[in-house]
C-alpha cells in the first residue's frame, strides 16, 4: 500500500529481531513482512492532507499512492535518531494484527522519520467522545469487542501486553461506522510476564511511563507489564466510552492511584450488565480481575453484538413507529386548532381602527 517507500535497489537479507525467552517463537500466521526500506522516493506519494498533531511536533497526513491510487497515513516524526521499540519492532515483522494498526514502513531521511500505516479517516475515539459525546451501549459493545479481540490476539499469539489502551489510541477508520475501530500505538508495548512475576529492578523502571488515568493500581508499585493491567484499561476504556469521563475521583499525586475511588454516582444511567462487566474489569485485585476471554463472553457483550448495529430490533422498530404515529397526530390536533381559528375570526365582525 506504501509503494512510496520501497525504490529498486536489491532486497537485503532479513534480520531477525532479537526476541525475549517467553516470545521467542515466530508466528506462523503469515510470512515475515517488510519493516523498513532504505529510502523512499516522494514522487511516488502525494500528500492530500494534515489529518492530526502528537506531541514533539509529530504529524499526521493523509497519502496517495500514486502507482496504486491507495490512501494511507504517514507519520511525520521531525527527528532523525527516532527508534521504534524492539518490542515494536517485532510486532511489526511478525505479527498479523487483529483489529490493529501497526506501522508498515519506518524510514530515516532528511532529519525526519516516516512510518507509514493504515488510514483511519475517522480520527481517535477521544476526539469523537469530545464532539459527540458518549456512545449508546451497542456501539461500545462493538468497540470493546473489537478492542478486547485485538488484546487477546497480541497476548495469546505475541506473547506481549499492550499497556496504553485508552480512547485516544483506539482509531476510527470509517467517519459514518464509530465501531469500525482499530487499536494502534505500540509503544509502550513489552514482553507478558506471568502474573506474580518478581520483577527485577530494570524490568520495572518504567512501570509509571504511560497514561496514568487508564494505568492499573498495580504498576504504582513497580509491576511493569501483565495481561491484567490492559483488561483494568479496557475497563476505564468502557467506562469513558459509555460516559466521557472517568469513573474515579480526581487524585492529587501518583501514590493515590494504588488505590482508587470510585465516584458516587459512577453507575448511574447504566445498565446492569454493563455495570457487571465494567466492575469485573475495574476489580484493585489483579489475581481476581476479569480476563479477556471472560470479557468477550460476558452477556453484555453478547447480548449488544449478536446482530449488526445497524439492523434495529422488532422493538426498536416498533417504538419508533409508535413515536412517528404520536407526532403525526400531534400534527393533525394543531392543524385542526389553527383551521377552526381560521373559522372563528372570518366569521366575527370586522374591528374598525378609525377613531371617533
Amino acid at each position: 500500500m506504501a509503494n512510496a517507500f520501497l525504490d529498486d535497489a536489491p532486497e537485503q537479507p532479513q534480520q531477525q529481531p532479537k526476541l525475549w525467552g517467553s516470545i521467542a517463537k515466530v508466528s506462523e500466521r503469515e510470512k515475515l513482512k517488510t519493516y523498513a526500506a532504505p529510502s523512499f522516493d516522494p514522487s511516488k506519494y502525494q500528500i492530500l492532507e494534515k489529518i492530526g498533531d502528537g506531541a514533539g511536533g509529530t504529524t499526521v497526513h493523509r497519502c496517495l499512492d500514486i502507482a496504486t491510487q491507495k490512501q494511507f497515513a504517514i507519520k511525520v516524526v521531525p527527528r532523525a535518531d527516532y527508534k521504534a521499540s524492539p518490542t515494536e519492532v517485532m510486532l511489526m515483522t511478525q505479527w498479523s494484527a487483529k483489529n490493529a494498526i501497526l506501522p508498515t514502513h519506518v524510514v530515516t531521511q532528511d532529519s525526519k522519520t516516516y512510518m507509514s500505516m493504515e488510514l483511519a479517516t475517522g480520527g481517535d475515539m477521544l476526539e469523537r467522545i469530545l464532539r459527540s459525546g458518549p456512545l449508546t451501549e451497542a456501539q461500545a459493545a462493538h468497540v470493546l469487542k473489537r478492542v478486547a479481540e485485538s488484546l487477546l490476539d497480541l497476548h495469546s499469539t505475541m506473547g506481549c501486553c499492550h499497556r496504553d489502551v485508552k480512547p485516544e489510541n483506539v482509531c476510527i477508520v470509517d467517519p459514518n461506522d464509530v465501531t469500525d475501530v482499530r487499536l494502534c500505538d505500540f509503544e509502550q508495548a513489552l514482553p507478558l510476564f506471568r502474573h506474580g512475576h518478581i520483577y527485577t529492578k530494570e524490568e520495572s523502571q518504567d512501570s509509571s511511563r504511560g497514561s496514568l488515568d487508564y494505568m492499573a493500581p498495580e504498576r504504582f508499585y513497580g509491576i511493569a507489564a501483565g495481561a491484567e493491567g490492559d483488561c483494568w484499561s479496557l475497563g476505564v476504556l468502557a467506562y469513558t466510552l459509555l460516559r466521557a469521563q472517568l469513573p474515579f475521583d480526581a487524585v492529587l499525586c501518583p501514590l493515590q492511584r494504588r488505590h482508587p475511588q470510585l465516584k458516587a454516582d459512577v453507575w448511574d444511567g447504566l445498565s446492569e450488565p454493563a455495570v457487571a462487566l465494567i466492575s469485573s474489569l475495574l476489580n484493585v485485585d489483579a489475581g481476581s480481575r476479569m480476563r479477556l476471554p471472560g470479557a468477550l463472553a460476558h452477556e453484555w457483550i453478547q447480548m449488544h453484538t449478536a446482530n449488526p448495529i445497524d439492523e434495529p430490533s422488532v422493538q426498536d422498530q416498533i417504538v419508533k413507529a409508535h413515536s412517528q404515529a404520536c407526532r403525526l397526530a400531534q400534527l393533525a390536533q394543531m392543524n385542526n386548532s389553527s383551521c377552526d381559528e381560521e373559522m372563528t375570526m372570518s366569521s366575527s365582525p370586522p374591528i374598525n381602527f378609525m377613531c371617533a
